[in-house]
């Protein structure tokens, strides 16, 4: 980075580049308080930043695989993970690198839940290289040790292919194995493959059952589909008053999808009763919880004063960070307001450049309004 600008590459190619030295607080909140455009940071920072709030993302890799070694004084006798307890561990001091380095160390050393978190770890690619095959074997030695969760994990990997060839029959084998010993989010599954006849016999009622049971157990996606069965009358006898006390009870356990869902029933009178104000109050918490179509249709509202006050500086800035987030449709929508100059001011080049961008990824409002706009033949 310094020998570029002292030879005068970032010249060469256009850039004028200041180099900021982060303060104590580090290269995340510069670029999070919008005093950098960019930084250079290590995985182990930026994800504890982002579960902080700090609103970065990652662009590009500087290097392409993790380099990171433990390494040890060949006399100390230390030749796997578990040798290391109760030594003095010196690293960066990351909360990330410490939190993995006790996961590693306690699973060798047959700690079944610490194994059922590394493989969790290893499947993200959370500070580590993503592994499915790792993760695959980690969650495996936990469930062999009977921690069910792990059972239900694999069960996961199994089903998906991942770290190994697709088996339908033994993700639901695990599935029943953890299910039966009251593993919520297991029995939750077991559920879906009912619900849709996949690997087992189709049974919408199973799955009702189960679903009530994994709900109580407090799954609360579960509770989510056990209310959709509800409101529709599927597999239970029609109850659309339990469906949106559980649908809210959902929406109160941070299910973003279940606040998203209610505010969705509410707006187009699903079922319930049309009520645009509840509506925008479901789409707000699931924008607050990161579902980012949620906010989307929050903006829809905001912009029309429907169940809120119109607002549409508001409505440009949630259909921004929508954009920024991936959402082809918030792509679209703020590039059809930068159009227009409707809740921030006309720019036909930027609206264009958005219209194009959503087009390109399947958004048919974004090809419409680009057609519209003369940027499509």
């Amino acid at each position: 980075i310094y020998l570029a600008k002292e030879k005068g590459w970032y010249r060469d190619a256009g850039l004028d580049v200041t180099i900021v030295e982060p303060a104590a607080g580090g290269v995340e909140a510069v670029v999070g308080a919008g005093k950098a455009e960019f930084g250079v940071s290590i995985q182990e920072a930026v994800i504890p930043a982002r579960a902080e709030g700090v609103p970065i993302v990652s662009i590009a890799a500087i290097k392409q695989h993790n380099d990171s070694s433990l390494i040890a004084l060949k006399g100390e006798g230390i030749t796997r993970p578990r040798d290391l307890a109760g030594k003095t561990y010196g690293g960066f001091g990351g909360a990330l690198e410490t939190a993995l380095i006790k996961q590693l160390v306690a699973c060798d050393g047959g700690d079944l839940p610490s194994c059922f978190r590394l493989a969790e770890v290893h499947r993200a690619g959370a500070g580590v290289e993503p592994s499915a095959v790792r993760a695959l074997g980690l969650h495996r030695r936990a469930c062999q040790g009977g921690h069910m969760p792990a059972c239900t994990a694999l069960g996961i990997l199994y089903q998906r292919g991942e770290g190994i060839v697709s088996d339908g029959p033994a993700a639901v084998r695990l599935f029943e194995r953890a299910c039966a010993a009251d593993e919520a989010e297991a029995c939750a599954r077991l559920a879906t493959l009912y619900e849709r006849g996949f690997h087992l016999r189709q049974d919408r009622t199973k799955a009702a059952e189960l679903r009530r049971g994994s709900c109580s157990g407090g799954y609360a996606p579960a509770c989510r589909a056990l209310a959709q069965m509800l409101k529709d009358g599927v597999g239970v006898e029609l109850d659309r008053a339990e469906a949106v006390r559980l649908m809210d009870d959902s929406c109160s356990r941070d299910d973003a999808l279940a606040c998203f869902e209610l505010g969705h029933w509410l707006e187009q009178g699903q079922g319930v009763e049309h009520d645009w104000t509840l509506a925008a109050g479901y789409y707000q918490k699931a924008c607050e919880r990161q579902h980012v179509r949620g906010c989307v249709l929050l903006a829809d509202m905001i912009e029309r004063g429907r169940g809120v006050n119109r607002d549409r500086g508001r409505a440009y800035s949630l259909r921004e960070a929508a954009c920024r987030a991936g959402d082809g449709l918030g792509c679209a929508q703020q590039g059809w307001m930068l159009a227009r100059g409707v809740g921030a001011a006309e720019d036909r080049d930027a609206s264009l450049a958005l219209l194009r961008r959503a087009c390109g990824s399947g958004e048919a409002f974004g090809c419409d309004r680009l057609r519209f706009l003369g940027g499509l033949p």
